[in-house]
């Protein structure tokens, strides 16, 4: 087989797996995997022709597509008629196939959601390790939260509506001005005075405008019916049902699998690798463009390694994007976590249990202790 090609299959959803993340680059009309750095690209116009991923190439044109957003199709550009299909219910094959008309019975095969991250947020509850969830077309509940689902991704427009990504034109309303006053999902309307909402990234709550003094409150520990409530100062006991963090999907959970332990925050100053905790934002993690991996539990504070040597400390510090000790790059061939500036060195969990991670030596794949550096990202 040619080394450049990889097959493409659909496969139950995986939390931040970077196979699973697709880019549209709308200005060469290629669609480019995180993972691999390849490109979708189909050869054959025909029904059942194959699709698979080939080094990109803005010259090739059997890797141009464009994404019909009114009928979710991605459809190829050059061999027109034809479309990406998930080939069988298990989806071990997706092919091109000819676009089909709404009313086809197989259309469903060739409907793809194209999620935008930059935009959605996971509305979530730390407190009780819940997010907001919508149910069905017209509930919402706090949930235990599902790795990519769709039914948990919000967006807060520019009109200060609280929109579900998951059910059309539905938006997070409340109509009721008083305590325990109900909360669902309601058409989206910017002239709906009820579904009108601020974020408050001080004291982290989601106060309704229009409702003043009235915030979304999760009701009770199980989530399943939250509604309006008087917004709480910092100091009552309750005020933690009231606090809510507006989460990028785009955070990451670095994860080592060889040992089931991920990337923790712990305090203000130390990190270490832990098991995996639902919903813990000391587990989330986002390296940015100035190439900082930045904490999302810990304001302002990124993971520093100032020691370019064996076993060098690694901790967090007042992010900066002039300190040479906090650029780091992500190989995603080797999956290993490499500091940009100390040449040569990697992030190493540093022990099965992951107490006190550390710089190391970058091992080389054949080594028996890269497992210590290969990071789930």
């Amino acid at each position: 087989a040619n080394p450049s090609s990889e097959p493409v299959v659909f496969v139950a959803d995986v939390a931040n797996a970077p196979a699973q993340e697709w880019s549209f680059d709308s200005a060469t009309s290629q669609v480019v995997n995180r993972g691999t750095g390849r490109c979708l690209d189909a050869w054959e116009p025909k029904n059942g022709g194959a699709v698979h991923t080939w080094d990109c190439s803005a010259n090739n044109i059997n890797q141009y597509w464009s994404y019909e957003a009114t009928t979710k199709q991605l459809r190829h550009k050059t061999h027109a008629g034809y479309c990406l299909d998930i080939g069988t219910p298990t989806g071990t094959k997706p092919h091109l196939w000819q676009c089909h008309t709404s009313t086809h019975p197989d259309v469903k095969n060739q409907q793809l959601t194209l999620l935008s991250p930059s935009l959605d947020r996971v509305v979530t509850n730390t407190a009780f390790g819940s997010v907001l969830t919508a149910v069905g077309d017209a509930a919402i509940a706090f949930q235990p939260r599902v790795a990519s689902s769709v039914t948990q991704l919000w967006q807060l427009d520019s009109s200060q509506l609280l929109r579900s990504t998951a059910v059309t034109n539905k938006c997070v309303d409340a109509y009721k001005p008083e305590n325990g006053g109900p909360v669902h999902l309601w058409d989206c309307s910017a002239t709906n005075v009820n579904q009108l909402w601020t974020y408050d990234a001080t004291t982290k709550q989601l106060r309704h405008k229009t409702h003043v003094d009235y915030c979304l409150d999760i009701g009770t520990p199980t989530g399943t019916k939250p509604h309006l409530w008087q917004c709480h100062a910092s100091t009552h006991p309750d005020f933690k049902n009231q606090q809510l963090n507006l989460l990028s999907p785009s955070l990451r959970v670095v994860t080592n699998t060889a040992f089931e332990r991920v990337l923790t925050a712990v305090g203000d100053a130390a990190i270490a690798f832990q098991p995996r905790v639902a919903s813990s934002e000391t587990q989330l993690w986002q390296l940015d463009s100035s190439q900082l991996l930045r904490s999302t539990a810990v304001t302002n504070k990124c993971v520093d390694a100032y020691e370019p040597e064996n076993g060098g400390t690694v901790h967090l510090w007042d992010c900066s994007a002039t300190n040479v000790n906090q650029l780091w790059t992500y190989d995603s061939t080797t999956k290993q976590l490499r500091h940009k500036t100390h040449i040569g060195y990697c992030l190493d969990i540093g022990s099965p249990t992951g107490e006190v991670p550390h710089l190391w030596t970058c091992l080389p794949t054949t080594h028996a202790d890269v497992k210590n550096q290969v990071f789930v990202f």
